[in-house]
């Protein structure tokens, strides 16, 4: 278990360091990508937003190297803002187009939080 949360860890963090670099710089592709996602256009106060969440999940997720409550709470962090765009993907468009990413991501969150409480 601990090689699938080192794993896990290694590849959320990949994960959500694209999605701040994303985010913090408002490219056109991952803002159009979102759109198409959840149907809900970012304004950049909610570019901002989700460049924080995934940057205090990041830092978690690494600082959870040292500290398996933090990884846990990354992991958390990570998947509850997945399981939103995946929610809002089954709800708005079709359910089988690009969801890898997302539900990789949420898997990837469980398994952080699982393996914490095992």
């Amino acid at each position: 278990m601990k090689v699938l949360v080192t794993v896990a860890s290694v590849v959320l963090l990949i994960e959500l360091a694209l999605t701040a670099v994303s985010a913090g710089a408002g490219l056109q592709i991952w803002l159009e990508r979102m759109h198409d996602l959840t149907r809900v256009a970012l304004s950049r106060p909610a570019q901002l937003g989700v460049f924080a969440i995934t940057s205090v999940a990041g830092v978690l997720v690494l600082y959870g190297f040292f500290a398996p409550w933090a990884r846990a709470a990354g992991g958390a962090l990570a998947a509850a803002g997945a399981a939103f765009v995946v929610v809002q993907q089954l709800r708005h468009a079709d359910p089988f187009t690009s969801l890898l990413p997302y539900l990789l991501f949420l898997t990837c969150g469980i398994v952080l939080v699982v393996g914490f409480a095992t």
